[in-house]
């Protein structure tokens, strides 16, 4: 019986293949840091539309008091943007959260 001549191939692909099993859990776990990620930064987004569409409801019915009450105008008007600036800041504020992940 002749001795193996592969012994020191069969090793250097035993070797690879624990390398890539290996690389294969680390990037199991990155990907799942990835969809965590990717499901607070969806729930940031949600939250931001929902402030958009208060601001529209808010802003459409302050308009609409304005319109209706035309000698209180400029104190409408101003309650309106001191709301409108409140709300960008709070969208702000949840942007910059979202870009500190």
């Amino acid at each position: 019986m002749e001795p193996c001549t592969q012994k020191d191939t069969i090793a250097n692909l035993r070797e690879d293949v624990r390398e890539l099993k290996e690389q294969s859990k680390a990037h199991t776990g990155e990907i799942g840091s990835l969809k965590e990620g990717h499901a607070e930064t969806r729930v940031y987004v949600k939250q931001i539309f929902e402030k958009l569409d208060d601001m529209k409801t808010f802003l459409k019915g302050q308009a609409e008091n304005a319109v209706n009450a035309v000698t209180k105008t400029n104190t409408t008007w101003s309650t309106v943007l001191i709301e409108a600036i409140k709300q960008i800041g709070i969208i702000a504020a949840i942007i910059a959260g979202v870009k500190l992940l």
